[in-house]
């Protein structure tokens, strides 16, 4: 339930109980985030270059990232903090493949996938838009069968997947 339909029915009579609402609101939302924070380091900590990181959207660069954040932290530095020790990435949809339509002139949050930010860990591209769900639970299924990384195109897509096209089959 979003906080405005919850407000439309919890309705209260005075200007000042609406604000006040709405501060709690905020305050609660803050602490389950922090909560969601502290369980996402524990997990990294303690599975540490063995987990794969799937990651969905475009990551905004400009100014620091400000455009995407969640509990005073940039997506972009949750992306750099998390990715360090991960076994490898998963990026997930077209937005976090190639940048999708946020990376489309003018681009104003400087919109990237995440390929152009991390260099140094391998990652799966599973393009679309929205991304295929026989891929997706193709690629984890593979990593967790086999305990590797697929085999990847010139695009860094899972080659069971894009290596051919229908096209391939004309005569």
């Amino acid at each position: 339930m979003t906080i405005a339909s919850h407000a439309i029915q919890e309705a209260p009579d005075k200007h000042d109980d609406l604000r006040r609402w709405f501060a709690t609101e905020a305050a609660q939302k803050l602490r389950r985030v922090g909560a969601l924070d502290e369980a996402r380091k524990q997990a990294m900590a303690e599975n540490k270059g063995k987990y794969v990181l799937v990651v969905e959207g475009a990551i905004p660069l400009k100014d620091g990232g400000v455009y995407s954040a969640s509990g005073g932290q940039s997506n972009l530095d949750v992306l750099r903090e998390t990715a360090k020790d991960a076994l490898a990435i998963i990026a997930m949809g077209s937005c976090a493949t190639f940048g999708g339509i946020p990376a489309a002139k003018p681009n104003p949050t400087g919109a990237v996938g995440v390929g152009e930010i991390i260099k140094d860990k391998p990652i799966i591209n599973v393009s679309g838009c929205p991304p295929i769900p026989e891929v997706m639970t193709g690629t984890i299924s593979y990593i967790l069968s086999l305990g590797k990384i697929p085999d990847l195109d010139a695009l860094g897509r899972p080659l069971a997947f894009y290596g051919e096209t229908i096209h391939d089959r004309c005569y």
